[in-house]
């Protein structure tokens, strides 16, 4: 009898040690999956914070292209208006100045 009762303990602690393998595999698997799941939620928020920080770039970009453009044309209009002005400056030299100096 005491070979059966020997057995039968031993099955039951195999049995009792593949149920608690099986509670630590589920929960592990839980753990897992929370993990994963935290990790594709934190994915996705760096997706969309990608997403929104190149809009904001974009629209940066072409606030720039807009500004480098407006300089660009001050400029032209600045140098657009100062040959005017040594124009006029030289003209009026040449025609004012030139004649009335001694020589």
């Amino acid at each position: 009898m005491a070979s059966v009762k020997e057995e039968r303990q031993k099955l039951e602690r195999k049995v009792l040690g593949n149920l608690m393998f099986v509670q630590l595999l589920k929960k592990n698997f839980y753990v897992k999956k929370w993990k994963l799941m935290y990790l594709c939620l934190y994915i996705v928020m760096q997706v969309i914070y990608l997403e929104n920080d190149n809009v904001l770039l974009e629209n940066k970009q072409k606030e720039l292209k807009g500004t480098l453009n407006n300089l660009l044309q001050s400029r032209e209009n600045f140098v657009n208006a100062y040959e005017v002005i040594v124009c006029d400056w030289c003209f009026y030299y040449l025609i004012f100045m030139l004649p009335h100096k001694p020589w």
